[in-house]
């Protein structure tokens, strides 16, 4: 182990050992990929309000598991130890090959250019290298594990310049429970593309709100160190909302309807069936639009210093 190795394990167990004195409630134990697409007026308005929108507070400087109230750590990966990312957290999703999303990008499986953890950080490159039939190759990671309700917690620096690239950390449904996306759910906690540098996108899809229809619902929020330094972008999750944070602004929610309406169900709230982590970069597709790629921006890299799973009581 590393001393960066070192000193997260040290602050793992101080993390841990401050939550468990907390009380908790117990934590409730594949489709195509989401690319929200907005329309031309939505773009618009993106574009002329991004400025004025309220800038997300800075990020901690310290990577110390803090023993948030209420709360406490059952999963985490500090990408510690320098090699593939752990097979036992995670895999690489290489099911998009296959679907035809318009993108530009080949997902590798087991290609440390393109996913590997380094001096304390898992690094999710996107190279432009011809693989197969595309003309870039980048990496999809999902956990092994999947979750109901919770706090989740991802620090993260997104690409330093890249037209045409999208990073997620997101969130997507076991499709056994309600069928294909987006009928089982997915929560973005953090979408990013290159030519809106500054803002942060927080989003919901479900059968009854989703891109295809134009109905997701969203937020975005501006935040000018996104490129140039670690931000906290989290998730509570309990089964009366969805709430999204960047550091420690709130700034998206999203209400479980079925407790309101009678007639909402499955198709407005699937958020009651579990949902894995995603961590991706992405090489063009409908939302970036494939001639707005700027080949000469690559390569470029999405870097991962933690991400932590909370049980907390008020879910």
């Amino acid at each position: 182990m590393n001393a960066i190795g070192y000193t997260k394990t040290l602050q793992v167990v101080s993390g841990i050992a401050a939550a468990l004195a907390i009380a908790a409630c117990n934590l409730n134990p594949i489709a195509p990929e989401a690319t929200a697409v907005p329309s031309p007026v939505e773009k618009e308005a993106v574009l002329s309000t991004i400025e004025s929108r309220p800038t997300a507070t800075p990020a901690p400087e310290a990577t110390t598991i803090l023993a948030r109230p209420g709360c406490r750590l059952v999963w985490n990966d500090e990408f510690d130890e320098d090699g593939f990312p752990n097979p036992a957290k995670w895999f690489y999703d290489q099911a998009p090959n296959n679907w035809n999303l318009g993108t530009l990008h080949y997902y590798t499986n087991l290609r440390k250019e393109n996913a590997r953890v380094e001096d304390g950080r898992l690094i999710i490159e996107a190279r432009r290298e011809q693989m197969k039939d595309r003309d870039y190759t980048a990496a999809r990671l999902q956990s092994r594990k999947e979750w109901t309700y919770g706090r989740f917690e991802i620090s993260a620096k997104l690409p330093s310049d890249g037209r045409g690239i999208v990073s997620a950390l997101w969130m997507r449904g076991n499709p056994r429970t309600y069928g294909s996306w987006p009928a089982s759910g997915e929560i973005d906690i953090m979408e990013h593309v290159g030519h809106w540098p500054d803002a942060i996108h927080g989003t919901i899809h479900t059968e009854a709100y989703n891109h295809r229809i134009g109905t997701q619902k969203k937020e975005t929020t501006k935040l000018p160190t996104a490129r140039t330094q670690l931000n906290l972008y989290a998730l509570e999750w309990t089964p009366s909302a969805i709430r999204i944070f960047v550091n420690d602004t709130h700034y998206f929610t999203f209400e479980n309807e079925t407790l309101s309406d009678p007639a909402a169900d499955y198709r407005q709230w699937p958020f009651d069936n579990s949902h894995h982590i995603i961590l991706s970069m992405a090489v063009g597709g409908g939302w970036v639009g494939n001639h707005n790629v700027d080949p000469s921006y690559f390569p470029q890299q999405l870097e991962i210093d933690f991400v932590r799973v909370f049980e907390c009581s008020y879910q």
